[in-house]
């Protein structure tokens, strides 16, 4: 007999994307929730790195039972401990490398959570991103590697593991980031180690961006400031901004990072929302002024328009970015392995909802595309 379809599945991400949309307004948890709605939910937001959100939100709800809240408020504990030692190590890294005069800027998830959120372990951090001049690439990585990290992954576990041979192959043709360092910590059976991705450009490898996008980097690492937790970021929302579309864009456009990544993240738009939700007009004007020198109009373009699909909030319009331009990719699109680029059938809204698998995922199959 066929499996029967879940009558509530659609529930779920309902649930899920009111919740997180209710969230990024300052709306306090349904006071409606039970256990079954909130387990739903919770099953929805691990495809989303959104779990951390859900048990900050709901460990104390008076609707749902004991050993629920029980539950739940280990996983907001687990997720402020992994946080407070990553952000232990990142200050170890801040101070090693500013000892030997390296500059860095540290980006999404050591800084976002202070700047950003309620409560800082309400976003998932799954590792330490930071940005180094290419000029000191070598320098900073020499000197991570001289202070005990090691270049390869963790595992599932959160162990060290070595790179693949594949892997190692990889980083050789994008080198765009470090080779990816993982610190072994053996003093936190809880977190055995840490892993520090060191992006070395704006975008990425072969991008279609401006060349002035190296200046830029060097200009915010020199121009950075100090959050509450002490690591140095962009005091610039825009700049955050432009960084999490970029990266947005990345793993949602290309065939290659959808794949090996997952797609992207209802998690991802919202911190999209909360930086938007924080800049004034000025903001905007910058966010508008860093997008051209580093030519990602285009690519803002194709984010915004998504971000508008996801919560609504108008920021293509109010960047004049609602109709693509000759040379930008269309909303909607995606590039193939052989380069040609492809339209999937659906909204954002529908792709994110299709990503537990519980309904059919907008795959790259020629079935679910049209040539574009």
């Amino acid at each position: 007999m066929a499996a029967m379809p879940d009558p509530m599945h659609g529930d779920h991400f309902d649930a899920l994307l009111r919740e997180v949309r209710g969230y990024a307004a300052g709306r306090p948890p349904d006071a409606e929730m039970d256990d079954a709605r909130v387990l739903g939910m919770a099953a929805e937001a691990i495809h989303h790195k959104l779990l951390p959100l859900v048990a900050s939100r709901y460990r104390l709800h008076p609707g749902l039972s004991r050993p629920l809240r029980s539950h739940l408020g280990d996983l907001h504990r687990a997720a402020a401990h992994r946080l407070a030692v990553y952000v232990r190590e990142a200050l170890w890294v801040q101070r090693l490398l500013a000892a030997g005069g390296v500059g860095v800027l540290f980006r999404k998830g050591a800084v976002l959570p202070a700047m950003l959120y309620a409560t800082e372990a309400d976003r998932y951090c799954a590792d330490v991103d930071l940005y180094c001049a290419p000029a000191q690439a070598r320098q900073a990585f020499d000197a991570l590697r001289g202070a005990g990290c090691r270049t390869g992954e963790q595992d599932a576990e959160r162990r060290f593991r070595p790179h693949t041979r594949a892997e190692e192959v990889f980083t050789t043709l994008y080198p765009d980031h470090l080779p990816r360092l993982v610190l072994p910590l053996e003093d936190e059976p809880a977190e055995p180690s840490v892993a520090f991705d060191v992006s070395l450009d704006l975008g990425w490898s072969m991008a279609p961006l401006s060349g002035r996008r190296a200046g830029m980097l060097v200009h915010e690492i020199a121009a950075g400031v100090t959050t509450g937790n002490g690591l140095r970021t962009s005091g610039s929302p825009a700049f955050h901004f432009l960084d999490v579309a970029l990266h947005m864009f990345r793993d949602a456009y290309f065939q290659k990072t959808i794949g090996e990544r997952k797609d992207v993240h209802l998690s991802k738009f919202l911190d999209l929302e909360l930086l938007w939700r924080c800049m004034g007009a000025g903001e905007r004007a910058r966010l508008d002024a860093l997008a051209r020198e580093a030519g990602a109009r285009g690519v803002l373009a194709w984010v915004a328009h998504h971000g508008d699909a996801v919560f609504g909030c108008g920021m293509a319009a109010a960047l004049g970015l609602a109709e693509p331009e000759p040379g930008w990719p269309a909303p909607d699109t995606w590039q193939a392995a052989d380069g040609s680029v492809r339209a999937w059938r659906g909204s954002m809204v529908q792709r994110l909802r299709a990503k537990s698998g519980a309904v059919p995922y907008i795959e790259l199959k020629e079935n679910a595309y049209a040539s574009h």
